[in-house]
């Protein structure tokens, strides 16, 4: 996984995410990517919002989804 983040103001952040699933005894690699913006509202916290460009789809995987491709909010 790779995350550049970038602070444009001191309350207001953007990021980018690229992640990759290797596995190699499959032979079998999936990648997804994301684009999202942080805004801080308290001290060490942080709400963004961001959208996943990239969802890995895989049968062998639980409900046959590892992440799914949308809209999505986060809390760190």
């Amino acid at each position: 996984m790779c995350r550049p983040q970038y602070d444009l103001l001191r309350w207001m952040n953007i990021a980018g995410e690229v992640r990759i699933l290797r596995q190699r005894g499959a032979n079998d690699m999936k990648v997804g990517y994301s684009g999202e913006a942080g805004f801080v509202f308290v001290k060490n916290t942080m709400i963004a919002v961001g959208y996943n460009f990239q969802g890995y789809k895989d049968r062998d995987l639980t409900d046959y989804i590892y992440s799914t491709q949308g809209p999505y909010v986060t809390l760190g």
